[in-house]
């Protein structure tokens, strides 16, 4: 087997644009041309490591020991330096483009996506836009805060590599931006329910249960929005919901403030 050519990590001319969308289903784009034919599931597989490493070289042996587990060290180096092969020819699209050669680089044992790349993805952007918006409220800039926060949820096509759900590599990942997206929802039907946008925070609400069927501050939202917009009865079977779903879920019942919340819907109180 030929051994892999190691390269300076400063190896730059003009590097090829990468855009990578790791919300629901990966998505790869080279120059702006969506890439839809992989030649290997490993190779694509060993991209979204890269791509998640955030232009941080990673070991050898950590990619075999990920994409190979069970598989004895010599041969996993091969099988590595086959998939790097089938990456690099599948980033090339089988054209010569020395722009689009350089963008894997291999040195002293690490591989990484060339830092000389301008490498935008999806999930870099959105937790950008949730620190922006985060700093942004602490110092009292609420609108521009909701923005930055209506931004980010719009990056949230799906859960993190949803194709790679069982892949143990990415499950922290996966479930730590969910709950960041959960506080982004939390706050867009929060402010929303402060300006009377109820549809707003109506939709917000529905995207938080999709994620969380057990989250009661949503169905409060959904029960006081109803209400507000004159469906009295919606209101209510959004209780029942909750009702069931916890009872399925957690065998419990809804708590204190679910409760009263409901009493008033029944007795005709402005809630």
């Amino acid at each position: 087997m030929v051994k892999e050519k190691s390269c300076n990590w400063q190896n730059t001319s003009q590097i090829a644009r990468l855009k990578a969308y790791c919300f629901g289903n990966f998505e790869l784009q080279v120059d702006g041309k969506r890439i839809d034919k992989w030649q290997s599931l490993k190779a694509k597989s060993l991209l979204k490591i890269l791509v998640a490493c955030k232009n941080k070289p990673i070991n050898r042996d950590v990619l075999i020991e990920i994409l190979w587990p069970n598989c004895g060290l010599e041969e996993g180096k091969n099988n590595l330096k086959a998939v790097i092969y089938f990456l690099r020819q599948t980033l090339l699209g089988h054209q010569a483009d020395s722009r689009v050669s350089q963008l894997i680089l291999f040195s002293e044992g690490q591989y990484l996506i060339n830092p000389e790349a301008e490498l935008w993805v999806d999930v870099n952007e959105f937790e950008y836009r949730w620190l922006n918006g985060r700093n942004l409220e602490k110092i009292g800039k609420k609108e521009e805060a909701i923005r930055e926060f209506c931004l980010a949820e719009g990056l949230y096509r799906g859960d993190y590599l949803e194709e790679d759900r069982f892949a143990e590599w990415t499950l922290l990942q996966r479930e730590a931006l969910k709950d960041t997206y959960l506080s982004i929802l939390n706050k867009l039907a929060n402010s929303s329910f402060d300006v009377a946008d109820y549809d707003s925070c109506i939709l917000y609400s529905q995207k938080i249960l999709l994620k969380d069927v057990c989250h009661e501050e949503a169905y409060r939202w959904l029960m006081r929005c109803y209400n507000r917009l004159g469906n009295a009865h919606r209101a209510r079977q959004w209780y029942e919901v909750c009702t069931k779903s916890l009872k399925k879920e957690l065998d419990t019942v809804p708590d204190g403030k679910t409760t009263d919340l409901y009493r008033h819907l029944l007795i005709q109180k402005s809630i």
